[in-house]
């Protein structure tokens, strides 16, 4: 884990310069999350969680997250937590292999700024999409956040 937070601080500094020289919003902030209107391309870091239970898994693994969802509707392929404020937001993944529009229905305490953390009803099948599109990617938003 400490490996992991030394790698995350040198990381984030340089996608985030990066961002910027290519024109994208980047805010990895919880308390500074930007109003993004439709039409907005941003970059994104993407995780993934899903219903898929192992016996013996170790909690906290992403997992067993099979019913309901923080603004009342059960998860579905597509479904995305975001940051509280934009809940309701729908969005698109550039090179998403299975070419979604994903809803802002779900939030999480891990969620912040501009990360999305996408739904899938198994680990392999989260892990599969991840290994195309990468854990920072580049989104658009299609419809605003209600």
């Amino acid at each position: 884990p400490a490996a992991e937070r030394e790698a995350h601080a040198r990381v984030v500094p340089a996608v985030q310069q990066g961002v910027h020289e290519l024109g994208f919003a980047f805010s990895m902030a919880e308390s500074d999350p930007l109003p993004l209107t439709v039409g907005t391309r941003i970059l994104a870091e993407v995780t993934f969680y899903y219903c898929e239970y192992t016996a013996g898994t170790p909690g906290g693994d992403g997992g067993d997250f099979c019913e309901w969802m923080r603004d009342g509707t059960i998860v579905y392929p597509g479904a995305a937590a975001c940051h509280y404020n934009y809940l309701g937001q729908r969005f698109t993944v550039e090179g998403d292999p299975l070419e979604r529009v994903y809803t802002c229905n779900d939030t999480g305490n891990m969620i912040l700024g501009q990360h999305r953390d996408i739904w899938f009803m198994t680990s392999a099948e989260g892990w599969a999409w991840q290994q195309v599109v990468g854990q920072y990617v580049v989104i658009q938003i299609v419809e605003e956040a209600h």
